[in-house]
């Protein structure tokens, strides 16, 4: 009786052993991993979350450019009518209707005063707000390039070519139109 105790005591405990050195080859394992395709892959998603950063960005910089056109087009519009044209010839040549009297008021500025001391509570819940406001802003710059990665924030459009690319792929000739001539050519001499 004592010799079985003793022989499963003996499995219970090899049984432990092989279970702990399993999970330090496991854990070696993962360390050579890491350490031999980390960088790589470290180097990869970088690059992938700085692309995404740069799209986001500039689909930020083609909806300002939209409504500024759009406000510009606003200005043209009106400067088209018979009151715009009336009122760039004033900005322009500082001249009106005959009979107008212009007053030109110029305001100093005011001097700046002298701020009140602020207590320490004061300045440091506005070093709070500011913090917070910081972080919160960089937490949703960080999720919209993850809803961008993941798919769910799609870019509307691509952003527009460089124009000397495109003049420039403009100007090449299309490999099937080369090649058209000469299958003419062939069916001629046929």
């Amino acid at each position: 009786m004592a010799s079985s105790h003793q022989d499963s005591a003996h499995e219970q405990w090899s049984q432990r052993r092989r279970a702990l050195r399993r999970r330090w080859l496991l854990i070696g394992a993962l360390t050579f991993t890491a350490i031999a395709w980390g960088p790589r892959s470290i180097m990869v998603l970088v690059r992938g979350w700085c692309t995404s950063v740069q799209v986001l960005e500039r689909q930020d910089e083609i909806v300002l450019r939209r409504e500024r056109v759009e406000m510009l087009e606003r200005q043209v519009r009106y400067a088209r009518t018979d009151e715009g044209l009336d009122l760039e010839a004033r900005r322009q040549f500082g001249a009106g209707p005959p009979g107008e009297i212009w007053v030109t008021i110029e305001a100093e500025e005011p001097r700046p005063q002298a701020l009140p001391p602020r207590a320490i509570g004061e300045r440091v819940s506005a070093w709070l707000s500011d913090t917070g406001a910081r972080w919160v802003d960089d937490v949703r710059g960080v999720a919209a390039v993850l809803r961008y990665w993941v798919g769910i924030d799609q870019v509307s459009e691509p952003p527009p070519l460089d124009p000397d690319v495109s003049a420039a792929a403009a100007a090449e000739p299309e490999p099937e139109a080369e090649a058209e001539p000469a299958a003419d050519d062939d069916t001629a001499q046929e």
